[in-house]
């Protein structure tokens, strides 16, 4: 548990420094150096390697999670785990990667005119639905083996420096457009190679095999996680990647463009979540070895109204600063002003349920999440179809926004009739009025005229009285605990 907790923290510190990096390229420097089309087109081309990329994994990823305990033997090489889990990827790969090929026509039929970078630059999907599929294995393998802070800091980082140092090379004129679009591929590509490196450099990677190894019972089990982890994988991609493919099949790579950059803003709002579930997600497994209802009842409901109140308050602050938003990427992506709103509430949303997934999955019913993953993709699908014709990108953020709020009230309901938990109280109303009032309060303060000090201003601002109001009103035990440990901490040093 040790070994886990501290990597859990090292691997939440990577975590924010790639939302960091990823606001400067994604908010800042895109914006300012790509037309809405080159952003919609690089947006696109990722969307689509990551979903072919998840499928092409046939869901052994989740099989390996849960099965990888049954092979493990350093000395037999794991009986031949990692043999047969690229064997499985690489099948995958060549199905996915062929049928996409063969839909090649009907892309270049369709997509001639509103997509023409993406019809031109096709064939550079195939390398990096090979790399993300191959790193997708290998993190997974990584972290069966006690190491989940590896492909966390090469994706969420060192990813995204590769990127930013590839535009910023683009800005300089260093490099023409074509070649931008090859270095973006590498930087995709690069943290397979990277980590296949690191489990050589480690004695890690062996593809030994194991014949006789697998009976017929457990390459049943096999079959049967692997088909529900094919659903269950889709589900962190959906709300990321089917709005944009949507949004490129009945508008343009422009509006995609667009979609993409205000689109990261609203997701900023999810940034706590991250961190905290994955410590929860170790406590709550645990907790459930011993069928401890009263643990999971508890972390349930504090991590629902710490996640509201952390999601809250960037909400807040973020739309306390709409206009500044657009004087920094542009007023050609003013089109998605609504969209940071609704995909912020879409995230806000999902913090609400708190750690209601963890609880699922950890448990007995963990197949039920395939049912609750189905009928999101439908939702999401079908609320796409209906309101984009209406409302064009914002009708993608309104879209993920409904979708989300049937989904997770089916998670958390789901809960509550199997073991009459929920992570509500009146705090959770409480903590809404609280936002409201920095919000609105906020509205009266006058522009100060130059950028960065009027959001330094607004943002001080909203922290403050939400904070104060949150303290005062007692919303969160752990939320009070953490402002008074950091008060003592200044205390102590301005004292010393």
């Amino acid at each position: 548990m040790g070994i886990i907790k501290k990597q859990s923290i090292t691997a939440s510190v990577y975590i924010y420094l790639g939302v960091v990096l990823g606001f400067i390229t994604t908010g800042i420097i895109f914006p300012k150096v790509l037309s809405t089309d080159q952003v919609g087109f690089f947006r696109l081309m990722v969307s689509v390697a990551v979903m072919v990329s998840q499928f092409a994994g046939l869901g052994f990823q989740s099989a390996t999670m849960r099965m990888f305990t049954f092979f493990r033997d350093k000395e037999k090489g794991h009986n031949g785990f990692l043999s047969l889990s690229l064997t499985v990827s690489l099948a995958g790969f060549v199905i996915f990667t062929s049928v996409l090929l063969l839909l090649k026509p009907w892309v270049v039929s369709n997509y001639a005119e509103q997509s023409a970078l993406f019809v031109e630059y096709f064939y550079l999907l195939i390398p990096l639905i090979f790399f993300k599929t191959l790193f997708n294995t290998l993190d997974t393998y990584y972290k069966v083996l006690y190491n989940t802070v590896i492909g966390t800091a090469l994706k969420d980082v060192w990813q995204r420096v590769f990127i930013l140092v590839s535009v910023i090379s683009y800005y300089f004129s260093l490099i023409e457009f074509s070649q931008l679009v090859v270095c973006y591929v590498i930087s995709i590509c690069l943290p397979a190679l990277i980590i296949l490196i690191s489990l050589i450099r480690n004695g890690e990677f062996t593809l030994r095999q194991s014949k006789g190894f697998i009976g017929s019972e457990m390459a049943k089990t096999l079959f049967s996680m692997s088909a529900f982890g094919i659903l269950n994988g889709f589900s962190g991609i959906l709300i990321l990647n089917v709005d944009v493919l949507m949004i490129n099949h009945f508008l343009d790579l422009g509006h995609t463009g667009i979609y993409a950059v205000t689109m990261y803003f609203g997701t900023l709002v999810h940034m706590p979540a991250r961190s905290l579930r994955i410590i929860a997600s170790v406590v709550i497994a645990d907790a459930w070895k011993s069928d401890n209802i009263k643990t999971i009842h508890s972390i349930y409901q504090k991590s629902s109204i710490v996640l509201t109140s952390l999601g809250l308050l960037i909400l807040t602050g973020l739309w306390a600063n709409i206009d500044n938003v657009f004087r920094i990427i542009g007023p050609q992506y003013e089109a998605g002003r609504y969209v940071i709103l609704f995909i912020g509430l879409a995230n806000l949303i999902d913090m609400l349920g708190g750690v209601s997934k963890n609880i699922v999955s950890n448990s007995k019913f963990y197949r039920y999440l395939t049912y609750f993953i189905a009928l999101f993709f439908i939702l999401i699908v079908t609320t796409n179809l209906i309101f984009i014709p209406l409302l064009g990108i914002v009708g993608a953020a309104v879209a993920s926004s409904l979708s989300k709020l049937l989904h997770n009230s089916g998670i958390c309901l789901f809960i509550w009739y199997k073991y009459k938990i929920h992570p509500f109280s009146f705090k959770h109303f409480l903590v809404f009025i609280i936002a409201f009032i920095a919000y609105y309060t906020s509205r009266f303060i006058p522009y100060v005229g130059s950028l960065i000090p009027d959001i330094l201003l607004r943002g001080s601002y909203v922290v403050v009285i939400f904070g104060m109001l949150t303290y005062l009103m007692k919303i969160s035990e752990d939320i009070n605990d953490t402002l008074r440990s950091v008060f003592s901490k200044l205390l102590t040093r301005n004292n010393s």
